[in-house]
């Protein structure tokens, strides 16, 4: 990795990774390194059988015009090695490490060029017996309904949703018609936005925000017995775990 060293003179760095070594011949070894004009190694990783987490702490020299930072493969032909997670950053003395277990992975979005449609044009219905405050739920799996598309391990998709309500549009105090979801039909919960029942007989539009749990979801309205039709769903962003 290659950096700007104008902008770290004189400044703590710390460098860490983990590293799996899953040596398929010979024998090897890994070791983090600094260079700002001369490469500096740190101690080798010790043999393993899992992923090992080293990092490597350096005080960038104030007149540095080079700086590079890296993982240095020590190994013979056949030799494997795994890299996750690599991490830089500005620490400082008395305690400069950044800790293993400390990394927080950005969570990854994927934006698929065909847009997945679970739903188009159907009914959703609703009991008259509450699940859990006064909201009435029905459960979908989205990973079947896909036929595998969205994968049991997303947590969260997002898209569009569109339904006709045909009942009166409720303007008083206490529970409304409208259409939204979540990952579980029990505390905890995570919710979803609610699309609202804007007039009886008019296409409603809103944002499709599905919490998923194990690629299943409630769908839910906030009416007893509430009926949206003509419902279809087009997502079109899902966040990978």
């Amino acid at each position: 990795m290659s950096l700007d060293p104008t902008l770290y003179r004189g400044q703590r760095l710390t460098f860490g990774a983990y590293v799996y070594q899953k040596v398929k011949g010979g024998a090897g070894t890994w070791c983090l390194f600094y260079n700002t004009g001369t490469i500096v190694t740190d101690s080798s990783a010790p043999a393993s059988t899992e992923y090992q987490w080293l990092e490597y702490s350096f005080v960038v020299p104030t007149n540095a015009t080079f700086l590079n930072v890296g993982i240095r493969f020590q190994g013979s032909v056949g030799d494997t090695y795994y890299v996750a997670n690599p991490v830089l950053a500005l620490t400082a003395s008395p305690n400069p490490a950044i800790g293993e277990g400390q990394y927080v992975k950005p969570q990854e979005v994927l934006f698929p060029v065909v847009h997945i449609s679970p739903w188009i044009n159907v009914e959703f219905g609703y009991g008259t017996t509450a699940t859990i405050a006064d909201q009435y739920m029905n459960l979908f799996d989205l990973h079947a309904d896909t036929g595998g598309k969205i994968a049991r391990s997303v947590p969260r998709a997002e898209g569009c949703i569109e339904g006709v309500n045909y009942s009166e549009v409720i303007v008083v105090d206490g529970p409304r018609r409208l259409l939204g979801f979540s990952d579980s039909d029990s505390a905890p919960v995570k919710y979803g936005a609610f699309m609202p029942h804007i007039a009886a007989g008019v296409k409603s539009f809103g944002p499709a925000e599905i919490p998923l749990n194990d690629g299943r979801a409630f769908s839910l309205s906030a009416y007893p017995g509430d009926e949206w039709t003509n419902v279809s769903i087009d997502l079109d962003k899902f966040y990978l775990a």
